[in-house]
């Protein structure tokens, strides 16, 4: 794994290291060498871990790559619904793992399975001070895809206030921005309504974990979303600041399907089925 924050791709590694560790699997994890303050990733050192393993695993489109210059064949993780292109590494692997059927089409790339992500609820806690008024609740990191301008469009006119929690450098104007946080069981208790407004999304464990809360839902049909909120929630087009605005005020003024849809919904996203579903796979790619 390549990447250098903690987001929701490094939880699932996390979680999936645990689970194949319960299951009697041995396994090692590489990531990148910081080195006078520069954070690099040597080929020799991917190869050294390699050597001796009966699979290796890419995590990130940048492990992917580096795998195939190493001259390895890694099973990929696809986490994300964003355009294939380079198809020289593509054809490199030995099989892919898709975080949802929208990342399988739009992979469109033989030897591909689907396992989506594996989410636990996290615990009851008390409501986060976040000041008075109607909460709406986004979590999510501050980049392009996650679509932040278009919810600061949908705030105007809402009778309820927007916070977002997650870092990043993109923050429009007319939303409350908290930083990274590590209550967010607080943040579900003192909010009314839970949204996100990606435009590209490979599932969204966010809106998972608000879901198996009891959270009402409201999201953005971007990528494996849909397969996640189901009829649990309310569901509008991509960029689309006016559809949001109009199903965040139906869903804060109780217009919303029952909350123990979306609770049921959600927890068909085990990490159990998650971690057995990922091992399947790995035997099938190695056979």
């Amino acid at each position: 794994d390549t990447h250098r924050g903690w987001r929701g791709g490094q939880r699932q590694l996390q979680l999936l290291v645990r689970g194949l560790a319960a299951r009697g699997h041995r396994q090692e994890l590489v990531g990148p060498v910081e080195r006078h303050g520069l954070r690099t990733w040597p080929l020799w050192r991917l190869m050294a871990a390699a050597r001796g393993k009966d699979l290796v695993a890419a995590h990130t489109s940048q492990a992917h790559q580096l795998c195939v210059l190493a001259g390895l064949r890694p099973v990929v993780h696809r986490r994300v619904d964003f355009p294939v292109s380079g198809g020289w590494k593509y054809r490199r692997a030995l099989g892919y793992i898709c975080v949802s059927r929208a990342v399988h089409q739009i992979l469109d790339q033989p030897r591909s399975v689907v396992v989506y992500d594996g989410v636990e609820a996290l615990a009851p806690a008390p409501s986060a001070e976040l000041g008075s008024g109607a909460v709406v609740l986004a979590v999510g990191a501050l980049v392009d895809h996650k679509d932040h301008a278009t919810l600061a469009e949908a705030a105007r006119g809402l009778d309820a206030r927007v916070v977002v929690a997650g870092e990043g450098p993109l923050r429009p104007e007319g939303l409350e921005f908290l930083g990274q946080r590590d209550d967010i069981a607080a943040l579900h208790a003192r909010a009314q309504v839970f949204v996100h407004s990606s435009k590209l999304e490979g599932l969204g464990q966010a809106v998972i974990e608000a879901m198996l809360s009891g959270l009402p839902v409201v999201a953005t049909r971007a990528g494996g979303v849909p397969e996640v909120v189901g009829d649990a929630g309310l569901l509008v087009p991509t960029e689309d600041p006016e559809a949001l605005r109009r199903a965040l005020q139906r869903a804060l003024e109780g217009d919303h399907p029952p909350r123990h849809l979306s609770v049921d919904q959600a927890r068909g996203f085990g990490v159990d089925r998650m971690v057995e579903g990922t091992e399947a796979a790995y035997k099938a790619f190695l056979r």
